[in-house]
């Protein structure tokens, strides 16, 4: 018994000077405002961090067969951002109110990646209206992530060779041209040197093979 109780106290004890050597862990930062998690994405090489964020959903991509990743992008009173899921198995709806829990860092190859783990509806707003800009507003900061309408010419219609499943549609209006993604084989082409009204959701960036595209427009609808 004392044998016993003398091999428990010196594990303990190796246990606790083993502890005092290594430290107390150090939890990892936790974000809770999509304006903290907008900032800490623009550092290079950020280091992996939680964030748990409140806030409304304004738009949904959910993964497709050749993406098995899908997005939400998501307003608090702070700012817009995106985040993106390869284990959601429900995506909320435009208008959910909802509390999004995953973590978040900047890739070697200087992506921004922010994976969400769950979503969580906890009520439902009146969805956003999309917000008429002229063309030239696109290029600005200010509209990522905006949900817009806009006015222009398509000059040209093609599928990307990068990503067989994006089509780009290149709209002008008067010196600004920007180029909208869309899905393939819609009949775009039919569409060059119409004047078309675009809905969908400004992008400053974009991931893969086209994250060096500048600002676009992700089509939510073309008319």
């Amino acid at each position: 018994m004392i044998r016993l109780f003398l091999f428990t106290l010196s594990v303990l004890l190796s246990q606790a000077s083993v502890s005092a050597a290594i430290g107390p862990a150090v939890p990892r930062e936790r974000v809770c405002t999509v304006a903290e998690l907008n900032r800490r994405l623009e550092e290079p090489q950020s280091q992996d961090f939680h964030f748990t964020l409140t806030g409304v959903v304004t738009a949904v991509s959910k993964p497709e067969k050749s993406n098995r990743y899908g997005s939400i992008v998501l307003r608090d009173q702070t700012d817009r951002g995106q985040i993106f899921s390869s284990v959601l198995r429900q995506y909320p709806e435009i208008g959910s109110r909802v509390i999004a829990i995953g973590h978040a860092h900047v890739t070697k190859s200087m992506e921004r990646w922010m994976e969400c783990v769950t979503a969580t509806t906890i009520g439902r707003v009146t969805p956003d209206e999309p917000i008429p800009v002229p063309l030239s507003r696109l290029e600005d900061r200010e509209t990522d992530l905006w949900t817009v309408k806009v006015s222009a010419t398509v000059i040209d219609a093609f599928r990307d060779d990068l990503d067989p499943d994006n089509y780009f549609i290149l709209l002008k209006d008067n010196a600004t041209v920007v180029p909208a993604i869309g899905p393939p084989d819609s009949g775009y082409k039919d569409l060059v040197d119409a004047k078309v009204e675009v809905t969908g959701i400004v992008r400053r960036s974009i991931l893969g093979g086209r994250k060096y595209l500048g600002s676009c427009l992700c089509t939510a609808g073309l008319e």
